[in-house]
């Protein structure tokens, strides 16, 4: 069982690693990048098992988003973190989870990339 209200962005992602989330991946270019393994990923190939939002003093656009994230087909769990203010700016793509994810990765996608 994983804790869901964590206090910092440490600790989430601290228990993350604890629990085998060991890969760093960013957004670029509407694909994920795994930096330890240098190469991208496709949305449709990832699914985002957890999400934590952490709420920034007076600036709401700059709130941290704290993502779990797996990639069955490469066997990689890892985390991406983003803002508000990167998430309102990647603009409308068409990569959307159509795999069956989750309600929640589902969401999670189609609010970081859209």
């Amino acid at each position: 069982m994983y804790q869901s209200d964590y206090l910092s962005i440490p600790d989430a992602i601290a228990d993350l690693h604890a629990r085998g989330f060991c890969f760093d991946f960013s957004l670029q270019n509407n694909q994920l990048l795994c930096a330890q393994q240098n190469f991208f990923l496709h949305a449709s190939e990832c699914n985002i098992l957890e999400m934590y939002r952490f709420s920034s003093k007076g600036n709401k656009k700059r709130n941290t988003l704290v993502y779990g994230i797996e990639c069955p087909k490469y066997h990689l769990k890892g985390i991406l973190m983003s803002t508000e203010l990167q998430r309102l700016s990647i603009g409308k793509t068409a990569v959307m989870m159509d795999t069956g994810a989750s309600t929640l990765g589902d969401y999670c996608w189609k609010h970081l990339l859209n």
